[in-house]
């Protein structure tokens, strides 16, 4: 196990691994394996669990067991499926209807002071101080070097007052704290909030299903990265935000409980997804790069190499971490994140970190996602590759080929040969 892969445990299959399965015991709200339950590949890194609220274990509990959990980084991201809940069920929900996906083990940071948006600032490309209350945005917070810190999703609920979910495994931005320091007026804590969000072309309609009825014109005005209060049925206060490919709930955990028995009393309408899906989901997405850290953006990559330059506003004069850095690395990439289709339908799927080589046993890079795409009929991968290698050269994994494509996958089917 690496710190940049998702590891799958599939429970009795896989007891040499000696990892407690959380979902299987009741009650848990909070696990951390010592290292000696782990392989002595992966000693060092004691593994996170958190389930605030129950809410896996209630999904669970109405949907049968996990087929396994995942592991991002040192995080278990989720579980990769339902026995009673087959794939088929859940990708015809996010391309038909409405699936649902639980978001509680990311992190979730509340930022709250006259200068927050300066700290915030401060750490990213972005310019924070242009965003709103209200509004929300995707941001990347960089290195000294000027590689990728972490990401978040920042929600400005007040003048003074963000919430940020962060994903991977990274509790908070390296440099968070050294930037408090510097406004004093600032104080951060851990929210007591998580979210959970919906895909598919039902998603706005669910989610009027989820609030009172008079706070349902608000949502249906919502633009993408808008957000607004709401009101659970039973009057308990939500956060409601519109994404891109999605519709977002954050809450507090009482408020959450509420609404996960509503949805998992209503299988006709919410459909639970894994992160199976969401893989499936990531590599099918052509709205955007669905990228992941730290698979697909880490400490290892820059902004232009992973195609996020979209994240860095150029106007912004004031400096942040890593500017420099990140300004000199533009001409000098050692990678690309692409795409990668594998000709042959039936071929194997991949796993995170296997070798790309060409045709002459070169290496050329390596895979960061993978996973069958029933649109596209064929696996799909995203990679870092060598720069030399570009869309519509032939590439090889474990002898199987592979053809390079841009990302996000949005290629004519009559180039395929």
């Amino acid at each position: 196990m690496t710190m940049n892969s998702i590891l799958e445990i599939d429970g009795p299959d896989q007891s040499d691994y000696q990892l407690p399965n959380p979902l299987a015991q009741p009650g848990i709200a909070w696990h951390v394996s010592e290292s000696g339950e782990l392989p002595p590949a992966a000693g060092p890194y004691p593994i996170r669990y958190s389930d605030p609220g129950g809410i896996l274990r209630m999904i669970c509990d109405a949907v049968g067991p996990a087929t396994g959990i995942c592991i991002l980084g040192d995080n278990v991201a989720g579980v990769a499926s339902w026995r009673q809940v087959p794939f088929a069920a859940q990708y015809r929900a996010v391309t038909e209807a409405a699936g649902i996906f639980a978001c509680g083990a990311m992190y979730y940071l509340r930022l709250r002071g006259p200068d927050a948006v300066l700290v915030l600032d401060a750490l990213t490309p972005k310019d924070m101080t242009r965003l709103a209350v209200g509004r929300a945005t995707f941001m990347l917070f960089t290195t000294a070097n000027g590689t990728v810190d972490t990401e978040a999703v920042a929600l400005r609920i007040a003048s003074d007052e963000y919430l940020l979910s962060i994903g991977g495994s990274t509790r908070e931005p390296k440099w968070l704290r050294e930037a408090v320091r510097a406004y004093p007026d600032v104080s951060v804590s851990e929210a007591d909030v998580i979210s959970f969000n919906i895909k598919g072309p039902g998603r706005c309609a669910a989610m009027r299903q989820l609030v009172r009825a008079d706070d349902r014109p608000a949502l249906d005005r919502l633009r993408p990265f808008d957000a607004c209060p709401a009101r659970t049925p039973t009057g308990r206060p939500v956060w409601i935000l519109r994404t891109l490919i999605g519709m977002e709930m954050w809450a507090a955990i009482g408020a959450m409980r509420e609404t996960y028995t509503t949805m998992l009393g209503r299988p006709d309408i919410f459909t639970p997804c894994g992160w199976d899906m969401v893989n499936t989901f990531r590599v099918e997405c052509d709205a955007m790069v669905f990228g992941l850290c730290p698979l697909d953006l880490h400490e290892g990559t820059t902004l232009w190499e992973i195609g996020q330059a979209h994240a860095i506003s150029p106007c912004k004069e004031r400096d942040y971490v890593g500017k420099s850095a990140l300004q000199r690395s533009r001409l000098t990439g050692r990678l690309w994140l692409c795409g990668l289709e594998a000709r042959d339908p039936h071929c194997p799927i991949p796993a995170v970190g296997d070798r790309v080589v060409d045709a002459d046993s070169a290496f050329a890079g390596y895979i960061t996602t993978a996973a069958f795409s029933p649109k596209h009929g064929r696996p799909l991968a995203f990679a870092h590759l060598n720069p030399r290698y570009r869309p519509e050269q032939r590439l090889l994994v474990h002898g199987e080929k592979w053809t390079v494509r841009r990302l996000p996958f949005g290629f004519d089917k009559r180039s395929r040969q």
